[in-house]
């Protein structure tokens, strides 16, 4: 898990009750749903071409078995780690059923993309479902562009429920100020191990125009005041990991 923290349990259970008691400004329920997150690196003499050629042929796979699975490739932009990390995946299922169904189906038989992806990338050891729960959901999955993975840590005498109202109230403070970005909250799952914080804050921007737009708000505006008011007294998390986003497979039913 060390590896997923740096990069980018039990608390799948209150991710899940999330989705069934947390409410959306329009009154909506926040549904959770099923995200996959690999840290890889490249074999020897292997690199950012091979992976294209890869995902090429999972993206044929992906057009055969659809399961409503939607994927992107990351790649370290402004991140400080030992640890190694050449390129991540992340995938995200409509449901537990399309993730059932379609681990199924990879598992069974990954064909050509299965076997591209081995002799390209080593992902052993780094593969962690989360649960993901949209706090400014975008009007559909983001494509090409940038994301950040903050960990986060209730304070002391808080629960999940109050964290997640609070990003919801700090997101809606920052858009009302002008900041772009969507974001949600990712609860580590099958394949965390044991933790050191409670949930990932994620959030993605189009490009660094965008990032760009949301760090002055937030820096030279009110959104650092509005992060001491709303957030600090409810969660801390640390110092964003970033990364380049490229979609490699949009899913249907997304």
């Amino acid at each position: 898990m060390n590896r997923i923290h740096t990069a980018v349990s039990g608390l799948t259970a209150v991710a899940l009750s999330l989705s069934m008691t947390a409410r959306a400004d329009n009154h909506e329920e926040a549904a959770a749903v099923p995200v996959e997150l690999y840290v890889c690196t490249y074999r020897e003499g292997k690199g950012p071409e091979d992976l294209a050629k890869a995902n090429k042929e999972f993206v044929k796979w992906a057009k055969k078995n659809e399961m409503g699975y939607t994927s992107w490739t990351i790649t370290p932009q402004f991140r400080t780690s030992d640890e190694p990390f050449d390129v991540g995946w992340i995938g995200s299922w409509t449901d537990g059923k399309t993730f059932g169904a379609g681990m199924d189906a990879w598992t069974t038989d990954p064909g050509d993309a299965g076997k591209a992806f081995d002799e390209t990338v080593d992902c052993n050891g780094a593969h962690m479902l989360a649960a993901s729960v949209p706090v400014r959901a975008p009007d559909g999955p983001p494509r090409d562009g940038l994301v950040w993975f903050s960990s986060c840590t209730l304070q002391e005498g808080k629960n999940s429920m109050e964290a997640y109202e609070a990003h919801k109230k700090f997101s809606a403070a920052m858009a009302e100020m002008g900041a772009p970005g969507s974001s949600w909250l990712f609860y580590p799952g099958l394949g965390a191990g044991d933790t050191d914080f409670h949930y990932f804050s994620v959030v993605a921007f189009n490009n660094y125009a965008e990032l760009g737009a949301g760090w002055e708000i937030y820096n030279n505006g009110d959104g650092w005041k509005k992060a001491m008011e709303i957030l600090w007294p409810v969660t801390s998390c640390d110092s964003p990991r970033l990364y380049d986003a490229k979609l490699v497979f949009e899913g249907n039913g997304r």
